[in-house]
């Protein structure tokens, strides 16, 4: 087995573990993909650019399609940086509103070194690609843990085609800025039909919406976080 692809199925065994206790970055998942098997794609397949992609895996079922991209860890903080987007293929069956709740659900628990009660935490942004939930973890001196979530939907043509949604989760810590450790979600990278720059480059700046400050931006999203504030 090339070293590389052992190091991704190492990486990836806390996400797609089938059987007995997993411990890392996610536990044991729960998703209606559990039982097919990972294969390592190219990082050129990836739904997103992501120029510090290690590897990436899929795994698909009729219900969904799931990539997981491993990023770079240069901290000391125990657990994996990585990008996780659920796919629903058209035609797959009802969609429902974006949940955090249900995300955390299906990779087995929240992702370290976040805590179960981080929905209480959670913030809400919004840049070209719509609504971004977020939030951050100071750790030592430099380091920042961000934990997004965001879904992209056919409507704003932000997703492969064939599919109706894509729900992404991002956990990543670095030596660094918050936005440096929130760049994988920026639209220039993680929506498929935007154009790599936009033409208005503060557009691809999140901009923070405080939850004392209304009007939150509407949607599913904005439902969510709402609920998670309850």
């Amino acid at each position: 087995m090339p070293q590389v692809l052992r190091l991704a199925l190492t990486v990836m065994a806390p996400i797609w573990a089938l059987a007995g206790c997993a411990t890392g970055a996610f536990p044991e998942p729960k998703t209606a993909a559990s039982g097919a098997a990972p294969a390592e794609i190219p990082i050129e397949a990836v739904w997103s650019r992501q120029p510090t992609a290690l590897v990436a895996l899929r795994r698909a079922s009729g219900a969904w399609d799931e990539q997981v991209v491993a990023l770079p860890n240069r901290t000391t903080v125990p657990g994996d940086n990585l990008l996780v987007m659920r796919g629903r293929p058209v035609g797959a069956g009802h969609i429902g509103p974006f949940s955090p709740e249900a995300l955390f659900a299906d990779a087995g628990g929240t992702p370290a070194p976040f805590d179960a009660d981080v929905l209480g935490a959670l913030r809400v942004s919004e840049d070209a690609a719509g609504p971004v939930l977020w939030t951050e973890k100071r750790i030592g001196a430099g380091v920042v843990c961000a934990l997004g979530l965001r879904r992209l939907d056919a409507e704003r043509n932000l997703v492969p085609e064939g599919f109706s949604m894509v729900d992404v989760m991002l956990r990543n810590c670095v030596e660094g800025t918050l936005e440096e450790a929130m760049s994988p979600l920026r639209p220039d990278r993680i929506a498929i039909g935007a154009p790599t720059r936009p033409a208005d480059p503060d557009a691809a700046r999140p901009r923070l919406l405080s939850p004392l400050a209304g009007p939150r931006p509407g949607g599913a999203i904005a439902s969510a976080a709402a609920g998670a504030r309850s």
